[in-house]
């Protein structure tokens, strides 16, 4: 907490008289909060996407009920155990890379401040995917100062066997000792900035 408010964050610490109380505050945490000023640009009760998410599943199944089948999907990039797939606006600012490392070097070069950075796994949840995911976050966090958070698939998502190595390979790149500080999309003075 101490490095976060010395990186200037915003920290709030809330004394409870004890741990009874604990429950009541878990509570209030369920409706909105107040905003810290008039002025604040973000709402505190705001979920980014959300409603858009909604707008474009509910034309999906829209179509998937009306025809039987989902609308045909192609990836913008393939390469060895992986394929790339997005909207017409992020395929547009990602293509043109003929390599993972350039891609993802692109679409991390993206992040600017008050950006999040969010990691979805749809491979095996267990230790060592874990790990390699997490450092992938902590080294886009580190470098880029924005929030990040990990989870993993859907929860009916069970993968057959476990990902390829090649398919981890960029994310786990940047720990690489074999990968140059060119070659690694996540290196902190690698990634060019906003």
């Amino acid at each position: 907490m101490a490095a976060l408010e010395k990186a200037g964050h915003p920290v709030v610490r809330i004394t409870l008289p004890n741990t009874y109380t604990l429950g009541r505050k878990c509570s209030a945490g369920k409706s909105p909060p107040p905003s810290p000023a008039p002025s604040s640009t973000s709402t505190p009760s705001n979920q980014p996407d959300v409603e858009a998410s909604k707008i474009e599943t509910r034309k999906l199944t829209t179509e998937y009920e009306a025809s039987g089948h989902l609308p045909p999907e192609s990836p913008f990039f393939e390469g060895p155990g992986v394929k790339l797939y997005a909207d017409e606006r992020n395929t547009a600012a990602l293509k043109g890379g003929t390599r993972l490392v350039d891609i993802l070097r692109t679409h991390l070069g993206r992040i600017k401040p008050n950006d999040y950075f969010a990691v979805l796994g749809y491979v095996l949840m267990d230790a060592a995917n874990e790990k390699t995911l997490q450092e992938l976050r902590h080294t886009v966090r580190d470098s880029k100062k924005v929030a990040t958070c990990l989870g993993f698939g859907p929860r009916s998502f069970i993968p057959l066997a476990k990902p390829t190595k090649a398919a981890l390979t960029a994310a786990s790149s940047c720990k690489s000792p074999a990968t140059t500080p060119t070659t690694c999309p996540c290196q902190a003075k690698n990634l060019p900035s906003a």
